[in-house]
């Protein structure tokens, strides 16, 4: 029998599992309770199935070239980790002629996405990480003249109540502690589904009872749907302001991923706590999503400062660079796309 149609079989099989590799990291990122940094008008209605038929409206040519660009990155990964498992299968798992060669091509194929999903969870952390400024500076620095746009009291909360109320305290004392009248007026207070509006409304009141600051310079994210408008919200309505941001570390921990990126310099004050398992994963997970928002929906102060904005000239350097990176990525994952087609049955061959 001929190799062609094992070949053309496999090809089918082997993009059907990249595909659903790739759908099911973006349902495990927009479907869970993590934090979007989604821009306001997509979070009402916006689904895996909405926001791929609503991209058009949003998109242009560079947002093209990163959705080709990450397409062609998954599938490559998924090929590149095809070719070497199937190394490892046929030496230590397709030992003999009785091996059933089907049963095996498929967990080999289910254990290459899992890989894959892994590995791009993995590197997006990774990128991001690579990126952020999580510097800690004592308050006597504050006083020689650091003075950064956004102070982070960042806490991991507990799981017992009373873990939660002192590590609650704890926050606010070190909001507190950091406050410097002469530099820092307003404090921005930021709640989620962990605290509920309890700890708003007690850091409010301790806030402005501790250090005389009015109520009214106390913002508390109550309306903002996202992190990101919140961010932004707040940054058009107090640009140029020093301001102090209080919360859990889920919380700032993404204040100062997205910080980095609209050109605000964080200064976090670490605050020991406990972080609890749900923290944790949530917080890997919205990194990865976080690194998929600002390609897709175009939400990276870089790719605007590169593109122009307002007058996009598709005939710039840069852009020719990146275009011309991108058809490099393809071909290239063509070619390894393809060869892990054929390397795949043509190992499982010898069992036939």
């Amino acid at each position: 029998m001929s190799d062609l149609p094992k070949i053309a079989l496999n090809f089918f099989v082997n993009l059907v599992f990249i595909l659903t590799t790739t759908f099911l990291l973006l349902v495990i990122l927009y479907s869970s309770d993590t934090i979007s940094t989604v821009p306001a008008e997509m979070v009402d209605d916006f689904t895996i199935w909405s926001g791929i038929a609503d991209y058009s409206q949003y998109a242009d040519s560079w947002n093209h070239l990163a959705i080709v660009a990450i397409l062609s990155g998954i599938t490559l990964l998924w090929s590149l980790i095809s070719i070497f498992t199937e190394l490892f299968f046929k030496k230590y798992i397709l030992t003999n002629k009785k091996s059933k060669r089907i049963g095996f091509w498929l967990l080999h194929k289910l254990t290459v996405s899992v890989l894959t999903l892994g590995a791009i969870l993995i590197f997006c952390n990774l990128t991001l990480m690579a990126y952020e400024v999580k510097k800690s500076y004592e308050y006597k620095e504050l006083k020689a003249g650091r003075y950064p746009t956004v102070v982070t009291i960042k806490k991991g909360l507990g799981e017992s109540d009373e873990e939660t109320w002192h590590n609650i305290r704890s926050i606010v004392n070190a909001a507190v502690n950091v406050y410097d009248s002469g530099h820092v007026k307003y404090f921005y207070i930021m709640s989620d589904s962990l605290t509920d509006s309890t700890f708003t409304n007690y850091a409010s009141k301790e806030i402005s009872r501790q250090t005389g600051v009015r109520e009214r310079y106390i913002t508390i994210n109550r309306d903002d749907k996202t992190l990101y408008d919140g961010l932004i919200n707040f940054i058009d309505h107090n640009r140029n302001k020093r301001v102090i941001f209080v919360g859990n570390k889920y919380l700032l921990d993404k204040l100062v991923i997205m910080a980095r990126y609209y050109e605000i310099l964080p200064l976090s004050i670490s605050v020991q706590g406990k972080i609890n398992t749900k923290i944790f994963f949530n917080e890997f997970l919205d990194r990865t999503k976080f690194f998929f928002d600002v390609f897709l929906f175009d939400q990276q102060p870089f790719f605007k400062l590169i593109k122009k904005r307002d007058d996009i000239r598709y005939y710039e350097p840069k852009h020719q660079a990146l275009v011309a990176a991108t058809m490099i990525l393809f071909l290239a994952t063509l070619l390894f796309f393809f060869r892990s087609c054929k390397f795949v049955f043509h190992s499982y061959n010898v069992y036939d």
